[in-house]
């Protein structure tokens, strides 16, 4: 009975191992290295919805995401369909993980309620946040919001927007005109990333005015950031104000959402 006892510990211990390195090893992405060489003294800003922490099957890649953006290194990240006690992404609290895993400073905006729990923006920074407000945005059927933090880093504060934006062109037309106002009124250098769900130039022309869009200073607006069986745009974006150049500008093919990580290095404009 002793021996049967021991075998079946053995085995636990066995299987409990095998788990653990299937855990560990399911997602590395190595292409992250030829994504940037080197960061030097840019500031790398990160913005991905992440499907609430599962892919397009249904299953949860919370961790996968997470190693994904340890390895990306960012500065500061803008994550969209972050979920907090939610039946879909089985009762996690995103939010915490994020934070643990990756150890940085850490913003969480709710939106609204989705199947007992919540889902919202989410802005994780390596520099102190100062300050955090949940901006209302104007919405019809599913409310909106955008995650306003003012951030402290090694050369100034600078105030970082984190939105994701309504289905209706009607109702993005009234968010793009609030958060036209927001950026006008602020005194630090702004950037604003998210999942603005339109590919439409001309739409964005209120914030094109007052920022830079990072993906069209690099030439790379053509490069879908949704990739799904119906759609293939270009709806996730990072805008800059005149403070700062782009250095750098990627859309990474990590495959955890239906959408892609776009990854920007920005430098200081002295």
């Amino acid at each position: 009975m002793t021996s049967l006892r021991g075998r079946i510990l053995l085995l636990c211990i066995f299987l409990c191992l095998i788990y653990w390195a299937l855990d560990f090893f399911t997602v590395r992405p190595v292409f992250l290295d030829k994504l940037f060489p080197s960061k030097d003294q840019a500031l790398r800003i990160i913005t991905y919805n992440t499907h609430f922490g599962t892919n397009m099957q249904g299953k949860s890649n919370l961790r996968a995401v997470a190693s994904f953006l340890d390895q990306a290194e960012g500065d500061i990240i803008c994550l969209q369909e972050v979920d907090l006690y939610s039946f879909r992404s089985y009762m996690t609290n995103q939010p915490k993980f994020f934070q643990d895993y990756l150890s940085m400073e850490t913003a969480y905006g709710n939106i609204r309620t989705v199947l007992a729990g919540q889902t919202g923006n989410m802005i994780l920074s390596r520099y102190p946040i100062i300050s955090v407000e949940n901006k209302e945005l104007p919405s019809s059927e599913q409310p909106r919001r955008a995650l306003k933090a003012v951030i402290q880093t090694p050369t100034g504060p600078i105030t970082v927007i984190n939105t994701h934006l309504g289905l209706s062109k009607e109702i993005r037309q009234k968010q793009i005109s609030v958060l036209q106002q927001w950026i006008a009124e602020d005194e630090n250098p702004v950037i604003l990333g998210g999942d603005f769900n339109t590919s439409r130039r001309q739409e964005l022309l209120p914030i094109r005015g007052l920022l830079a869009d990072a993906g069209e200073v690099a030439d790379s607006t053509h490069i879908h950031t949704l990739q799904s069986a119906k759609y293939q745009s270009r709806i996730d974006y990072i805008f800059l104000s005149k403070e700062f150049i782009v250095s750098e500008y990627k859309v990474s093919p990590f495959a955890a959402s239906d959408h892609y990580p776009v990854i920007v290095d920005i430098l200081w404009n002295r």
